[in-house]
Formats: structure tokens, C-alpha cells, sequence
């Protein structure tokens, strides 16, 4: 991945939260309900029937709440109203089994870079791991072998650089990830891929250097925070700490839930300060290319 320069809000656990409704309101009792209405002044006060329908709706509620307590998180919030999160994408084995290693051959060279299922069969990655070339090797945990893949689209535009190949032959058992547009300061985030730093150490990728054809390269992940989220950019730049180098152009920057926000895509280094940034491409706009290319995103809901 070449070098460029220019280039709290809190969610109260379901259990918590029923707990917490559960206290606030089996503290109204019948009796300091009653003695809440006769503080009223007698102008104000409600009717005897009134309270006592208020007391049997409160009752109601305590034992719908009780109810709710030996239920699932999301059939939980699902019964108070509350919006419904899934993180079943979160699973490490999910997200291995969509991010590939990308291999092409560069005159006698070998150059390696990463990509990720956004459609079936269709992958993902930067302009930059394919340059000019119009088919690519693609292995992962998904396919039994290296599969040969045709790139169907690239970015021509300043600043875009994306890719989409197509896997010819059998399709993987894969699901595509789950892009998702929202990316905030601080959100942890982790990068999935092949860095040649790590992947050149690995037996399995040197058994496939060799011609074992089965044998497939771990996909190594990495974490960390987002350290800010430039949108005044086109497309919007997303730099944070999870380490990337050379090999993991193309992969996906994935959030708690396990769902992509951005495309790993170029490091920024300070000589002065040794400091290195990691910059993604937003992924909202990779998913307006696909769209431009006649596929169809799979956004989170």
C-alpha cells in the first residue's frame, strides 16, 4: 500500500434497563399513590375510580416488564420500543470468510493485496491492488482454491479508488458484509487483511507460493480507534489506530458490529515524529460506485 500525504451516547444493557424500570415503578405502591392524590388539592384531585385504574395500568405494566425479563435482548427491545441492533455480524469467522487475499501477477513479480464481499461472487478492493490488470487470483477461507476473478469496474476519479472483481466458476459460501454509513470519532474499529509484514511469515502462504492450492493464508486483524472522520473531503477520509501496511489495500475497516465503514486504502507517515496514520475511504462512497456499476449495497440496518 503505497505511503500519501495528501493522500457517548450510553446504551443501558436490556437487563439493566429492565431492572431499572422495574424499581422506578413497583416504588409506586397503592398506598403512595393514594397518598400522592390526597396531597392534591381538592380542586385537582382525581376521582377514586381514576386512581384506581392508574394502579391497575401500573400493575399491568410491572407484569409485562416481568414478563420481559427472561426474554431475549432483542425481543426485549423490540416490546419497549426501542430499535433493534444486531451484532451477529460480529463474528470473526464471518468476517475472515469475506476478506480474500488478492494476487497478481506483475511481470515476475507477485503483488498481493485484500478485498472483501460486498455483492455475491463480487469483491471489492482498492484501483491501486490491481492497477492495470483485467484478472486477479482470489483465495480465502471461502473458496477451496484459488479462484480466477475478472475486474469488472474501476474508479477513474480523483481520490476514488476502488475496484470490482468478479469470481468466475462455483460461487463462495460467503455472505457479503453489511456496509454501514455512519462512522463517528472514537468508535472502535478493527481492519481485516493480509499485511505482507505478517502474511509473508505465514506457512500457509508459502505453501501457496509453492503451488499448494488448498492451502490458505490467515487473514490477520487488527484494532483500534477512530481518531477523526474527514467529510469535507471527497470521498471522505476516515484515519485511525488500527495498524495497517503494504497488503492490506482494499480490505474492510469494520466497527463493534461488524459491519464495514470504510475501505483500507493508504498510511500516512511524519518523518519528524515517527508517527504513523492509517487512512480508509469512507465507505458510503464505494457504495454510490457499486450502485454506478448496477449493484446493489447491503447496508446495515
Amino acid at each position: 500500500m503505497p505511503m500519501r500525504l495528501h493522500r457517548l451516547w450510553f446504551a443501558v444493557p436490556p437487563g439493566t434497563l429492565l431492572a431499572a424500570m422495574l424499581l422506578a415503578l413497583t416504588a409506586l405502591t397503592p398506598t403512595a399513590a393514594v397518598r400522592a392524590a390526597e396531597a392534591i388539592a381538592p380542586q385537582d384531585a382525581p376521582s377514586p375510580q381514576a386512581v384506581t385504574a392508574e394502579i391497575k395500568a401500573l400493575e399491568a405494566e410491572i407484569a409485562r416488564l416481568r414478563d420481559l425479563q427472561n426474554a431475549e435482548p432483542c425481543a426485549i427491545r423490540q416490546a419497549l420500543g426501542l430499535p433493534v441492533v444486531s451484532v451477529a455480524g460480529s463474528d470473526p469467522a464471518r468476517l475472515e470468510a469475506a476478506t480474500v487475499l488478492i494476487l497478481l501477477a506483475m511481470g515476475d513479480n507477485i503483488s498481493m493485496g485484500t478485498g472483501f464481499f460486498v455483492a455475491p461472487g463480487v469483491v471489492a478492493t482498492n484501483r491501486h491492488v490491481v492497477g492495470t490488470q483485467s484478472q486477479a487470483f482470489v483465495i480465502g477461507k471461502a473458496l477451496a482454491h484459488p479462484v480466477v476473478g475478472r475486474v469488472i469496474a474501476a474508479s477513474d476519479a480523483e481520490g476514488r479508488d476502488y475496484a470490482l472483481i468478479r469470481l468466475d466458476g462455483p460461487q463462495p459460501q460467503a455472505a457479503p458484509l453489511p456496509l454501514c454509513g455512519t462512522v463517528r470519532k472514537t468508535d472502535k474499529v478493527g481492519t481485516w487483511g493480509f499485511p505482507g509484514a505478517i502474511s509473508l511469515d505465514d506457512p500457509q502462504f508459502k505453501r501457496l507460493l509453492e503451488g499448494e492450492d488448498a492451502a490458505v493464508p490467515e487473514a490477520v486483524y487488527s484494532e483500534g480507534v477512530v481518531s477523526v472522520v474527514r467529510d469535507t473531503v471527497t470521498p471522505p477520509e476516515i484515519l485511525h489506530t488500527a495498524v495497517l501496511s503494504p497488503g492490506n489495500s482494499g480490505g474492510p475497516l469494520v466497527n463493534a458490529a461488524g459491519c464495514v465503514v470504510g475501505i483500507n486504502t493508504a498510511i500516512q507517515a511524519d518523518d519528524e515524529s515517527y508517527r504513523q496514520t492509517n487512512v480508509s475511504l469512507g465507505i458510503g462512497d464505494l457504495a454510490a460506485f457499486m450502485r454506478s456499476q448496477g449493484l446493489a449495497p447491503s447496508f446495515f440496518p
